[in-house]
């Protein structure tokens, strides 16, 4: 095993998925006022941010073909996010 990322960001971190071609891991980041829908190379570095909302997300579920991220909430009402486009062009066969 090696160290991708040292979880010392401010906020919780949790629901962690790898992206279907292995690049990526995509997880949350729960800050105070809000979650963030993060990405980080699987060659380690800096995180990046790809999303964000003022409600706090519990949970990360990708589809079983990858293409898109469902996103649960706390709130009672249970409202449910989808993500779609998050990969970056070459994992959409994409030629950057």
């Amino acid at each position: 095993p090696r160290e991708l990322m040292d979880i010392s960001l401010e906020g919780d971190v949790g629901g962690f998925n790898w992206t279907l071609d292995g690049r990526h891991i995509l997880f949350l980041l729960r800050e105070e006022g809000g979650t963030a829908v993060m990405r980080i190379p699987r060659s380690g570095g800096d995180p990046e941010r790809l999303w964000e909302t003022d409600k706090t997300l519990t949970g990360l579920f990708l589809s079983p073909d990858h293409r898109m991220v469902g996103l649960q909430d706390r709130d009672e009402e249970g409202e449910l996010w989808v993500m779609e486009n998050f990969l970056p062009d070459e994992g959409r066969g994409g030629s950057g």
